[in-house]
């Protein structure tokens, strides 16, 4: 249990409270936990108000009352928000809730990101493949490792066995980033390596953490429209505040943002990566390998297309930034495995190749269908739809991005609570003479590629990657690419 004090350390505000309740202050009243959501507070716990993208947290403070909260973070007074009565009720008023909920979760966890060296990632595409790549090189170099990103937290230990952490989002809100930091420092991390969402650096769900290392990825046209940044220069900017934040700056010198990027930071040294750095590609299909020398090593990445082999060198040079050599990332990234991230499905069919892949932007799409190509197929066919309630900008991007495929596969992506089929007839609007066909079920159009797929063709199934449900109306339903594949196909 930790006191009000120590929790709102370095936080400026106004407290409004009872004197007769509080007597001596408020200084030493218990905080049990930092909360954002009034269906989580418990007795003791600081409930945080803030405006969300559909709801205000203000609001919500009599049921965060109700549960057992005296203590409550906001952007106002709460006049007339909480019950009659309620005068042993403390309110902090802030300037803006999220930046001083991230310095109280932080002092309330005790400040583990002091503990231990954190790496970051941002970018459109490719976060989640570097985050794991740089685990490998660490992980070859004898390190325990912390990951957190998009397909949850976790370690994975040198005997084999991996303790997870549920996430609700690529970088959590920032009592949650705090939380998995000290779970992950408890546990005896050497590092922790973390994707970085634009949303959270924007949010502010990750400040207070000063990054070793940080790498900038490729930047596209993504997380725009409702729900989203309010511009395109917004999404840009909050990706380049992580480049404030760390010592080390690798930056992806073939991206159109490069330079904008290096003007940016304020890192005390900035290393560019490039494809060009790369030689001797050798690609190959069965097994799926590609081979290349860089940086003095020779790298075998289980990882098609020239976008693994940037990605490779990037998570190299990070490395390097804490003393790793080449040849030590070179032998991690041999036995780099990425869930859903360009993951080969196993089928009795030799003739036809199913990759299934989170690609869900343009720049990921286009990137996946590119790699594809590397390989020599007769034709890549494209299975894609797109996300429900929020990104409508996405669906014409992505229309964009599936036309450098050769046959496409229009289907859904979480709609949530819009009508799939609406979703699907907007994207097909987009397509124009484009061939495809349309099946909106994503089970049906699965297992109809899985049956007419003809002999050479690579098949991408874009979008849900490592995930193993689909969103329907808020429910969760269990579905699994890779079963209806295997079913269809054999195993």
């Amino acid at each position: 249990m930790k006191t009000l004090a120590h929790v709102m350390d370095g936080i400026a505000y106004r407290a409004v409270y009872d004197e007769t309740v509080y007597p001596d202050g408020i200084a030493d009243v218990a905080v049990s936990a930092v909360a954002y959501d009034s269906r989580m507070v418990g007795e003791g716990s600081m409930f945080c108000c803030f405006a969300g993208q559909k709801t205000d947290g203000h609001t919500f403070a009599a049921a965060a009352y109700g549960r057992g909260a005296r203590l409550f973070m906001c952007e106002h007074e709460l006049d007339g928000q909480l019950p009659e009565g309620a005068n042993d009720a403390i309110c902090l008023v802030v300037e803006e809730t999220r930046f001083a909920m991230a310095i109280a979760a932080a002092n309330f966890f005790d400040n583990p990101q002091r503990e231990v060296p954190v790496i970051g990632v941002t970018g459109t595409k490719g976060k989640t493949t570097i985050t794991y790549m740089v685990e490998a090189i660490l992980k070859e170099a004898g390190h325990t490792v912390g990951v957190m990103g998009t397909l949850g937290a976790h370690i994975a230990h040198a005997d084999g066995t991996v303790e997870r952490h549920e996430m609700e989002h690529t970088t959590p809100e920032a009592p949650d980033t705090f939380e998995i930091l000290r779970w992950l420092v408890q546990r005896g991390v050497d590092y922790v390596v973390m994707e970085v969402s634009s949303h959270a650096l924007w949010q502010h769900r990750c400040y207070g953490i000063h990054f070793a290392v940080a790498a900038m990825t490729v930047m596209g046209l993504d997380h725009l429209g409702i729900g989203g940044h309010p511009s395109y220069e917004h999404y840009m900017h909050s990706k380049q505040l992580l480049f404030t934040r760390c010592d080390v700056a690798v930056l992806n010198a073939d991206d159109w943002k490069y330079e904008d990027f290096k003007a940016a930071s304020t890192a005390r040294q900035i290393v560019s990566y490039s494809l060009d750095e790369a030689s001797d590609v050798e690609r190959s299909s069965h097994p799926l390998e590609t081979r290349f020398t860089a940086l003095g090593a020779r790298f075998a990445l289980p990882l098609p297309g020239d976008v693994s082999i940037r990605n490779a060198i990037c998570a190299t040079k990070m490395c390097m930034a804490v003393g790793v050599s080449p040849e030590v990332a070179a032998k991690g990234l041999a036995k780099v495995v990425i869930p859903g991230r360009f993951e080969v499905v196993p089928t009795a069919r030799k003739d036809v190749m199913f990759v299934v892949d989170y690609a869900h932007n343009r720049v990921s799409v286009e990137a996946a269908i590119e790699a594809l190509r590397t390989m020599g197929p007769k034709r890549v066919v494209c299975l894609f739809g797109s996300i429900g309630d929020r990104m409508q900008l996405r669906r014409k991007e992505l229309a964009e991005a599936s036309k450098k495929a050769d046959f496409v596969v229009l289907t859904s992506d979480d709609p949530g609570f819009e009508d799939p089929d609406k979703i699907a007839d907007e994207i097909e609007g987009y397509l124009g003479d484009m061939p495809h066909v349309k099946i909106v079920s994503r089970w049906d159009a699965v297992a109809w590629i899985a049956e007419h797929a003809q002999p050479g063709d690579a098949v991408l199934l874009a979008g849900k990657g490592h995930e193993y449900y689909i969103n329907i109306k808020g429910e969760h339903v269990p579905f699994c690419e890779r079963e209806i594949i295997q079913r269809v196909c054999g195993k």
